[in-house]
């Protein structure tokens, strides 16, 4: 993971790849490679796995939603950003990178088996936190008319047309059908999402690097938000529900996961400044290397 993130930084410093114009880049990940990804891992899970992860997706849900709204309304009273602003550092700091570290990192942890668990965290991060945040991105639509009743409608239609919260609902509705896909729309879907980690990766470095580096209380508290509360919070949620022992294990390192890249990538999409996201995002995956050392090592007391 950090290779693979310095590549690109290193990519992006050294003028090896154009760390400005990348929404060529931009578009393959979320358009396509993402999205096939999404797709495929939901709609392989049977119906039977999916019920038994349900506490996971509510718990999961429900703590992403808490850190976002914290950190929403730190940037907006206390940091005084504008709210489109505000709502990309909330989903910097309140979705983990599942889509490149969840799966090597449970599966190496935990169990192969444990693959489900990324993929409906996946999901609970695609189709709340994602919408949430382009809702809040996107606001009225600059295309409606004054006399437009119904900009809310088409602002929810909009981000409903994402591929990344169209792919994760889609596959979850053929999962729920039971209609299983034929083995050679596996191997398409597969040969486009196998690209996912790296180019998530690969990619958030690049735009990282495109910033210059800047430490504050700002930057340091969003990542603390993420890297240390995220985790307490989520085992704190866990012991109240008294979930089983594996399941709040499988659960504290999920959350554990440093900053994830959507909040920068949908700011990219909209051409909004993103140094103060990208510099949480570094900040939280440098800081991702003690914290997850010392959260893989108290998984066994959990």
């Amino acid at each position: 993971m950090f290779f693979v993130l310095s590549l690109g930084f290193y990519a992006g410093k050294r003028q090896r790849v154009d760390n400005v114009h990348v929404e060529s880049l931009n578009s393959l990940l979320m358009r396509f490679a993402l999205p096939c990804s999404l797709f495929l891992t939901t709609a392989n899970a049977s119906l039977g796995s999916l019920h038994q992860q349900l506490p996971l997706f509510v718990l999961l849900v429900l703590s992403m939603l808490l850190l976002f709204g914290l950190s929403y309304a730190l940037e907006r009273l206390l940091w005084r950003q504008k709210p489109p602003l505000a709502a990309m550092q909330a989903c910097t700091v309140a979705l983990p990178n599942y889509a490149a570290v969840g799966l090597p990192l449970l599966a190496t942890v935990m169990s192969p088996a444990e693959s489900l668990a990324v993929a409906v965290a996946i999901i609970a991060g695609s189709v709340v936190i994602s919408p949430l945040t382009l809702f809040l991105l996107q606001g009225k639509p600059a295309s409606a008319a004054a006399s437009d009743h119904l900009p809310l409608l088409r602002t929810l239609l909009n981000i409903l047309r994402n591929p990344v919260v169209l792919a994760p609902l889609l596959g979850s509705l053929l999962a729920v059908l039971q209609w299983p896909l034929p083995d050679y729309l596996r191997a398409a879907f597969s040969m486009m999402g196998l690209a996912v980690g790296g180019v998530a990766l690969f990619v958030t470095g690049l735009l990282v690097s495109a910033q210059p580096f800047r430490l504050d209380w700002h930057i340091v508290l969003g990542a603390l938000l993420k890297n240390i509360l995220h985790p307490a919070l989520v085992y704190g949620l866990a012991l109240w529900l008294a979930l089983p022992r594996e399941l709040t294990q499988a659960l504290v390192l999920l959350a554990a996961i440093p900053s994830g890249f959507f909040g920068i990538l949908f700011g990219v999409s909209l051409r909004l400044p993103y140094a103060l996201s990208g510099a949480t995002l570094l900040c939280s995956t440098v800081l991702g290397i003690p914290t997850l050392v010392m959260t893989i090592a108290l998984l066994p007391a959990l």
